[in-house]
């Protein structure tokens, strides 16, 4: 990472810069932003008993009681 936050990218001329950058290189940004872009996957409700948690975070997670009743069933 860059500390100087002038010499980032973006910050010369915000989100068109980082658009422009090669990683996008063939996306259509303006699909997208119509919401005119169909996903490559849309999970299944049934998909949800396909999750996997890390051992570390289900602990963090069970210690402050915020894991939703459907994960903590396939948990337990």
């Amino acid at each position: 990472m860059i500390r100087d936050k002038s010499k980032r990218l973006g910050a010369k001329s915000d989100a068109d810069e980082i658009l422009a950058h090669k990683f996008f290189k063939g996306v259509n940004v303006k699909k997208i932003l119509e919401h005119k872009f169909k996903a490559p996957y849309i999970p299944q409700k049934s998909d949800i008993s396909m999750i996997t948690i890390d051992k570390a975070c289900e602990k963090l997670l069970l210690e402050q009681n915020e894991i939703p009743d459907q994960i903590k069933k396939l948990i337990d």
